[in-house]
Order: structure tokens, then C-alpha cells, then sequence
């Protein structure tokens, strides 16, 4: 008994393997569609929820930022709003202008600010002077992270569903 053999002409299945090869070596277009608005969202979240979004709330302000926050040109997002004085860490953030910056290329994305003050507040420091003059004693500066070690859960969850949104209109 002769085995029966079934030819399968897998041209076209190449062809759409080396297209979805092509696509997934440049992720630019996932990057800037799918990833990044989720991102502003995101930054946008967390000073409104002043850190709880990213699951660690930041820490109250203390007494003597709340008086700075009430001179002239200070408290932008009110008087107590925090990392929100001028509004110029948010908008960095935001809109990826100033000190913020949003880096995609075919496999990587990378969004955040770089300034000495976004660093300190993401970590935390120690503060030994105010406008120039030295404290009589050093005080500690909680950190205030605007990007959390550990993202959370559904917003990983939200990138991955896109992800795969993404991979679905490709084939």
C-alpha cells in the first residue's frame, strides 16, 4: 500500500513569514502608534495622582514647600501639588520637550527627563541649604519616583494586548 503524500506549496507562506520578519525587526511604527500615547497617559496619571497610579504615592509635601509654593509664579498645579511647582518637569514628561525626550529606533523605545532635578526627586536625596543657604539641619527629601521600578500590572498588560493587536494586522 502506497502512503498518500500531500505537496503543499508554501511560497506564499514564506513570502508572508519574510514580510512579518521585516516588520518585527522595526518596531518604530508599534513604538509611535501603539506604545507611546499610553505612555503620555501614563505621565500624565501619575502627577495627577501624585505617584498612586505607578503604585507608590509620593509623600506629602512638607511645611516649608507648601509657603514656597504660595510666592508669586509657584503652585502651578496648586498649592500643594507636588513635583508640579512651575510645571516645567511635567511638561518635560508630557510633551517630551525641554529636559524630557522620547528616543525610538527599530528595537527600542525610551521615554523619561534628564535634569538633576527629575533624578533627585525619582530617588530621593539629602538637602543641606534652601535658595543657597545652609539648613541648620539636613533634611530628608523623599523620593517621589514619576517612574516606578515595577510598572503596573495592567498598564504592562494594556502594552502586551497591543502588542498582540499589532501582530494580528501584520498577518
Amino acid at each position: 500500500m502506497a502512503a498518500e503524500q500531500t505537496r503543499f506549496d508554501d511560497q506564499e507562506l514564506q513570502r508572508m513569514l519574510r514580510a512579518l520578519g521585516k516588520k518585527l525587526g522595526d518596531l518604530r511604527e508599534f513604538f509611535h502608534d501603539e506604545l507611546d500615547p499610553t505612555v503620555t497617559e501614563y505621565f500624565r496619571e501619575q502627577f495627577a495622582s501624585r505617584g498612586a497610579h505607578g503604585g507608590v504615592p509620593w509623600a506629602p509635601l512638607q511645611p516649608l514647600t507648601l509657603k514656597l509654593r504660595a510666592r508669586a509664579g509657584h503652585g502651578r498645579g496648586g498649592p500643594d501639588a507636588i513635583l508640579w511647582d512651575k510645571g516645567m518637569m511635567r511638561r518635560d514628561f508630557l510633551n517630551a520637550t525641554g529636559t524630557g525626550f522620547r528616543r525610538v529606533k527599530k528595537d527600542s523605545y525610551q521615554r523619561g527627563a534628564i535634569s538633576e532635578v527629575a533624578a533627585l526627586h525619582q530617588r530621593g536625596w539629602t538637602s543641606r541649604s534652601v535658595f543657597g543657604q545652609p539648613r541648620r539641619t539636613a533634611v530628608k527629601v523623599p523620593a517621589r519616583p514619576v517612574v516606578v521600578e515595577d510598572l503596573p500590572r495592567p498598564l504592562t498588560e494594556q502594552w502586551g494586548s497591543a502588542m498582540a493587536r499589532w501582530l494580528e494586522r501584520l498577518t
